[in-house]
């Protein structure tokens, strides 16, 4: 019991004794403040590879400061300036330069920098970092092409790149990438690739899918790929074109929608090529102007083609863009067309039901004429009561010489001879003529006119009445 005592007490003062001297990629004292920046790790023989060391004095005096390597390779190393003074507070800078020979076996190597105070040797601090070399590889691009030089909107896109191992050994270990950045209308896009492992002379075919989209992707794009290694630098590079052509492709839709009486129509033609166009949408005009109720700000173009009627609708679209044109077909005035010719057909039937009533003369002697009446029903309902009431001026002497039925009345009327013949019914079809003889109470020059005949009767329950046209004596 007492020996494990004693052994870990030595061991606790070795480490409180060693404590300053541990290192980190970040390291440092009380005195001293140690960092050590690179932008890479990796280096490929024989290019060399810069480190910064920022060394900051803690302390409250200046100090002169040594910079020192350790290494197994401490051939491949240089520090400048070795040597720093610095100030309380003050940092300070020096680069470490890493340039390993042709021929370093590939692998990761470690080394020491070491920093103390000159003047103080046991303040001193140690940091550990290290540096990847990689082998040293001859790689170019045998070819760089696409499937096509032209392509049709909307085809699958395939870019090759060839890459062949050149060098004297192969480059198992080894981060290659094949990089191809395309430049067009839609911007630029990069595409990566690594590459597997190949051996001496060996080539391995590196395909990329593009993928554009298909509705902005047009004209000439730029394709560049190169070759990089690990740290970035290019190996080969190398360029090719390919042209998608522009194509405008409408796509028109129309949906109909029916109401009472009433029809709304809305067609839709949308770009889905990928250059502009201009599109035409033409719809048969079939009915009159009031029949039509059209709801775009812009109303269309009103065209003839083989003598017929159309609207006509001019849209330019963009890719994607839309156009849309609504319209309506109102019915109602059709309606109220058919019930207003349904209305006067009933009008002109009734007209037709109504007797036809004529009235002619006739001069029988240098003084004498003869007045004929002609009534004909040509309607299909008998007429009741019919009544004929003619009038004949009183510059006229009635002579009653009458050929077929005698009125029933014939009376005075404010100086006018009033006839009036009475008949019980007028079946469809049937005529009647009445005529009678009239003589000048005067003598007259020029003609005189002679009074219209009324007829009235019954229709049914419906009492009309009917006048023929007025006549002039010779």
């Amino acid at each position: 019991m007492p020996m494990r005592y004693a052994l870990f007490c030595v061991l606790i003062l070795t480490v409180f004794l060693l404590l300053p001297f541990l290192s980190f990629a970040e390291g440092g004292s009380s005195q001293l403040a140690v960092k050590i920046i690179s932008k890479a790790k990796v280096v490929k023989p024989p290019a060399t590879l810069n480190y910064t060391i920022l060394i900051t004095n803690r302390g409250d005096t200046p100090k002169e400061i040594e910079i020192l390597i350790s290494s197994s390779q401490i051939t491949w190393y240089y520090v400048y300036p070795s040597y720093l003074r610095l100030s309380p507070g003050e940092t300070g800078r020096a680069i470490l330069r890493i340039s390993p020979p042709s021929g370093t076996p590939s692998g990761l190597y470690e080394f020491f920098v070491i920093v103390r105070d000159k003047n103080n040797p046991s303040n001193e601090v140690r940091v550990e970092d290290t540096v990847y070399v990689e082998k040293s590889i001859k790689l170019s691009l045998v070819k760089v092409e696409t499937s096509k030089t032209t392509y049709e909107m909307g085809e699958p896109i395939i870019i090759k790149a060839g890459v062949r191992n050149d060098g004297s050994e192969d480059t198992s270990g080894y981060h290659i990438y094949v990089i191809a950045e395309v430049n067009g209308i839609t911007g630029k896009k990069i595409l990566k690739a690594k590459v597997p492992d190949l051996k001496v002379n060996e080539s391995r075919l590196i395909t990329f899918n593009l993928t554009l989209d298909p509705h902005r992707a047009r004209g000439k794009y730029l394709v560049t790929v190169k070759l990089e290694d690990g740290a970035g630098d290019v190996l080969d590079e190398k360029k090719t074109e390919f042209t998608i052509l522009g194509k405008v492709l409408m796509n028109k839709t129309k949906r109909v929608e029916k109401k009472l009486l009433e029809k709304i129509i809305t067609i839709t033609v949308t770009n889905l090529g990928n250059e502009k166009g201009v599109v035409t949408i033409t719809e048969l005009k079939k009915y009159p102007d009031f029949a039509y109720i059209i709801f775009n700000e812009t109303p269309p173009e009103i065209i003839k083609i083989d003598g017929k009627e159309y609207f006509r609708w001019t849209c330019e679209l963009g890719p994607l863009d839309s156009c849309t044109v609504k319209y309506g077909i109102n019915y109602w005035p059709f309606l109220f067309i058919l019930i207003a010719v349904f209305f006067i057909f009933l009008v002109i039937f009734e007209i037709l039901q109504y007797p036809r009533i004529k009235k002619t003369h006739r001069k029988t002697s240098s003084e004498e004429h003869r007045v004929y009446i002609t009534i004909k029903n040509r309607g299909k309902r008998t007429l009741h009561n019919v009544e004929v009431i003619d009038e004949v001026p009183g510059v006229f002497q009635v002579i009653r010489d009458f050929e077929v039925g005698k009125p029933a009345e014939i009376k005075k009327v404010g100086g006018a001879t009033r006839m009036i013949w009475k008949f019980s019914t007028l079946k469809p079809g049937e005529e009647r003529v009445i005529s009678y003889k009239i003589k000048p109470l005067l003598h007259i020059e020029g003609r005189i006119k002679l009074p219209s005949v009324e007829v009235r009767a019954f229709l049914g329950r419906r009492k009309i009445r009917v006048r023929s046209g007025e006549i002039m004596t010779n």
